[in-house]
């Protein structure tokens, strides 16, 4: 294997780890872990991926963020819906105020 396929076969590597599908798997395969955890590791994949393919100005950000916009909407929905969820669950309280001595 020469110099130039072992840096081919690298960065085809790199480039399957940190691909938006690797990264949405990596995702999904802590589905059994709250969602700041899984947030986390979004984040954090995004920003690893940084070292092997840099993302140096506001385009190339907007770029990785669009190629993962799935799994960044997937998350911002699940919030959305758990946070509902909460919401419903809880013991609405009187709109009222008491005051003592009233």
């Amino acid at each position: 294997m020469t110099v130039e396929e072992a840096h081919a076969e690298v960065k085809a590597g790199w480039a399957q780890s940190y691909s938006p599908e690797a990264i949405a798997q990596a995702v999904r395969s802590f589905s059994h872990k709250p969602l700041a955890y899984r947030i986390n590791i979004l984040v954090a994949r995004l920003c690893f991926r940084g070292i092997y393919f840099p993302q140096m100005g506001l385009m190339a950000w907007l770029k990785v963020i669009s190629e993962n916009r799935q799994t960044s909407s997937d998350s911002v929905k699940e919030g959305f819906r758990d946070w509902f969820s909460e919401m419903w669950r809880r013991p609405h309280s009187s709109a009222t105020m008491h005051t003592s001595g009233d």
